[in-house]
């Protein structure tokens, strides 16, 4: 436990549901909510019929029940049998068996769901075209009305149909057509399959009257892994738009492509060094260039400095050690804009800091109250569990900070020591 206190200087409440009642041993609960998601009860009394209800963060599921994902939007449950399963726009799935004790199963009819499971017992993905048996930690399981696609990121999962199976392991990918066994597909790039799961960090204030409609819309496609739309939107305006290259340099940072972020990123503080999102966008690439002193610079040099430009002043500093300045900035920045996830989410980690638990849970959250979808906020929640000794908790909260960001080798890595501990 001794390293988990070095750790925390360095970087949850659920409503209540209608269908708890109904429903007292629930088979999975729902963590974050972006768009629209419904359910299909499997008790729906006779006379309301087949009626699709609206489903909000903490409500719960009965076995049999569906679930839908609708355009646009996306969804992370975590399920009895200590699974966390992240699901994109236009997917379905029933929760067909499952149990915290003995073999479960699942049911995905069309969509993507992206699982992180340390199940002991059984544990098996249904889908059109073929079945996943699970003996593995991460994977990413497809269905539409061709085929059905399996992707391990860790550990092992068996996928087989009628025809034939095969093992896969990290890395490996394999598809299935109707009426075929089946095969390994080495052409494609295993963590495009969470491409659209990753996170992106807001640098495009919506509140700010400079900021122009078409602008906020691309952010927001990004906030729910749209990015192939926000992408052509952006192509679609004025080349030389600071805030338009901002967007480009943190698509390509997300993605992993810090050469060309660093270039967007650069032109877009050149074009207009008082822009709030091309100051962003430079100090998150000099970061992951682990050049955090450069990191702080540009955002020193903004004239007036914003409820965004403040929290990331605080991030910064506490990357620095100055802690007391990390406070300082994350309170500037909580006055500024209370409503904004991230200001709370800054003033989580600059309380944890401090040794602050309480205020620190607050903070965090408020944060995810803010933005559902927000993973430090969920990793600020684990270290807190972790620091107080509730080690399963703690570890529940940081999977699902890898599954709102399964891309971040940040919350990998305190997602591996959770798991060592």
């Amino acid at each position: 436990m001794r390293y988990w206190r070095i750790l925390l200087v360095s970087v949850a409440l659920f409503s209540a549901t209608a269908n708890a009642e109904q429903c007292p041993d629930w088979v999975a609960k729902a963590v974050s909510i972006q768009g629209t998601v419904e359910l299909r009860a499997s008790n729906t009394p006779s006379d309301q019929g087949k009626r699709w209800l609206p489903v909000k963060r903490g409500d719960t599921f009965c076995a049999n029940d569906l679930v839908r994902v609708k355009s646009a939007s996306r969804a992370a449950l975590i399920l009895t049998n200590d699974t966390v399963l992240r699901l994109d726009q236009n997917s379905t799935i029933t929760f067909t068996n499952l149990s915290a004790n003995s073999a479960s199963q699942i049911s995905l009819s069309e969509g993507i769901a992206h699982f992180i499971s340390r199940v002991k017992q059984a544990f098996k993905v249904v889908t059109p075209f073929v079945n996943a048996a699970v003996e593995g930690t991460e994977f990413v399981v497809a269905a539409n009305n061709t085929q059905s696609q399996v992707t391990v990121l860790e550990g092992k999962v068996r996928v087989s149909n009628n025809q034939g199976e095969v093992l896969l392991t990290k890395n490996e990918i394999a598809t299935a057509k109707k009426g075929q066994a089946p095969v390994l597909n080495v052409n494609l790039t295993p963590r495009d399959a969470v491409r659209w799961a990753l996170y992106y960090p807001r640098i495009i204030d919506s509140s700010s009257s400079g900021t122009s409609r078409a602008i906020n819309n691309t952010a927001n496609k990004l906030s729910i892994g749209r990015v192939k739309d926000a992408l052509a939107d952006l192509n679609k305006l004025a080349a030389d738009n600071p805030d338009v290259l901002a967007l480009k340099s943190i698509v390509a940072l997300v993605n992993n492509d810090k050469a060309k972020a660093l270039t967007f990123a650069s032109q877009a503080y050149e074009a207009n060094e008082q822009n709030v999102s091309a100051t962003l966008a430079l100090s998150y690439v000099q970061q992951a260039n682990f050049n955090i002193q450069a990191a702080l610079q540009p955002l020193l040099q903004l004239s007036k400095p914003t409820a965004l430009i403040q929290a990331r002043m605080s991030e910064v500093y506490l990357m620095l050690g100055d802690l007391d300045k990390s406070l300082d900035s994350a309170k500037q920045a909580v006055n500024l804009n209370t409503n904004l996830a991230k200001t709370q989410t800054v003033l989580g980690f600059a309380h944890l800091s401090q040794l602050d638990i309480t205020q620190a849970v607050m903070s965090f959250n408020k944060a995810i109250e803010l933005d559902q979808a927000n993973p430090l906020a969920h990793l600020g929640l684990g270290l807190v569990q972790i620091r107080q000794g509730n080690l399963e908790q703690g570890r529940r909260e940081i999977e699902y900070a890898a599954s709102l960001d399964p891309n971040t080798a940040l919350i990998r890595s305190y997602l591996g020591k959770a798991y060592y501990e």
